[in-house]
């Protein structure tokens, strides 16, 4: 299970909006995430076929609470599909673009 992200914005309604893709699985309400992976560079598109090495990654805890697709929330977010999850249950922080969100750290 995985989330792209693009960017995050944190309002007054307490929730946390991470904005990105979703990976090959869907994502549902009540998910939660547990860490936070950056993949190392590969090159386009010959370094595509090279195996993932991942950078860094941090535990984390991030319980999504709805999702949103074009303005209109919805039950899941389909596999490769771009949305908003609006999460619960974080550290405050922001969660910059770039990482994936995964339910486990990776080697590095």
């Amino acid at each position: 299970m995985e989330f792209h992200i693009s960017g995050s914005v944190s309002g007054e309604s307490g929730f946390l909006s991470v904005i990105g893709r979703c990976g090959a699985q869907p994502i549902v309400p009540g998910l939660e995430f547990s860490a936070m992976l950056k993949e190392k560079h590969r090159e386009y598109p010959q370094g595509l076929e090279e195996a993932r090495q991942i950078e860094e990654c941090k535990n984390i805890h991030m319980k999504v609470d709805t999702i949103e697709v074009y303005g209109k929330r919805v039950d899941f977010l389909p596999p490769n599909t771009t949305g908003v999850l609006r999460c619960v249950d974080f550290d405050g922080k922001l969660v910059p673009g770039g990482w994936i969100l995964t339910d486990q750290c990776q080697s590095v």
